[in-house]
């Protein structure tokens, strides 16, 4: 008889300290209790700088948009894109660089426009590499019709980021059961 209530006394004294641990690691989780509602809205907000974010170096590539985003900005400024080129991407760590050759013409205020209106884009586009050229009279030497109002040709490259995935661990290849 002894034996036997002696075990289920260790018994109950080893759960009765298991009871008194998560006893004790519930009271100091209380304090947070009443912080969940602040948290939840952190979260929330968190989630909302997140999608803007996403707006300035979004995860995709998305070419197509950034140059109808290009036209947009140039038929707006009354600049003329006479050419697009994709460049070699460029892959850095934390994300990718996509730079396009790009050649326009227009006035020169109208030019100044464009590239303000580039700067002024809630994603993230550098110009680099800017040549400006005159006309300097030689207008009807030019492959593109020009309008009387065009008085200079830019040739640039304009650069747009996108996000890198950071790849996750690839799992491990199942090996087949033995029979």
């Amino acid at each position: 008889y002894y034996g036997y209530i002696k075990g289920i006394e260790d018994q109950n004294a080893t759960k009765k300290t298991q009871l008194d641990a998560k006893l004790a690691e519930n009271a100091t989780l209380r304090q947070y209790e009443s912080k969940l509602s602040d948290l939840d809205r952190q979260i929330v907000q968190l989630k909302a700088q997140m999608e803007f974010q996403k707006q300035i170096v979004p995860d995709e590539k998305s070419a197509d948009n950034f140059i109808i985003l290009l036209q947009e900005q140039a038929s707006n400024a009354n600049v003329n894109i006479r050419k697009i080129e994709s460049k070699a991407v460029s892959s850095k760590e934390y994300y990718t660089e996509t730079p396009y050759a790009l050649q326009i013409d227009g006035p020169y205020y109208g030019v100044l426009n464009f590239f303000e209106k580039l700067a002024a884009q809630t994603r993230i586009i550098n110009a680099e590499g800017i040549q400006i050229k005159g006309f300097g009279g030689k207008q009807g030497q030019s492959q593109y019709p020009i309008g009387p109002n065009d008085s200079i040709n830019v040739n640039a490259t304009v650069k747009t980021f996108f996000s890198k995935e950071i790849a996750a661990a690839a799992p491990a290849p199942a090996t087949p059961a033995k029979k």
